[in-house]
């Protein structure tokens, strides 16, 4: 094992920094990496959760993919 983290593939480097410059719009290039990469897309969720805004900012159909289970222990969305 090594002390030294990993180094971050250059794709999920360039969609992080997408999603760090408009997370709600990274574009299309990190869309579509953030589908395939699942670090990349919960780091986004994180990001999001941190912005100070009155409604729950999430991804353009975040809820909609999330179990059932879990939706039930969310409060009700207006």
């Amino acid at each position: 094992m090594t002390a030294q983290p990993l180094p971050l593939p250059d794709a999920c480097l360039a969609a992080l920094a997408a999603v760090e410059a408009d997370p709600l719009d990274p574009g299309p290039m990190a869309t579509t990496h953030l589908k395939a990469c699942t670090a990349c897309a919960e780091a986004r969720v994180f990001f999001l959760a941190q912005e100070d805004s009155p409604e729950a900012l999430a991804p353009a159909g975040y809820f909609e993919h999330l179990p059932g289970r879990l939706l039930r222990k969310l409060p009700a969305r207006p």
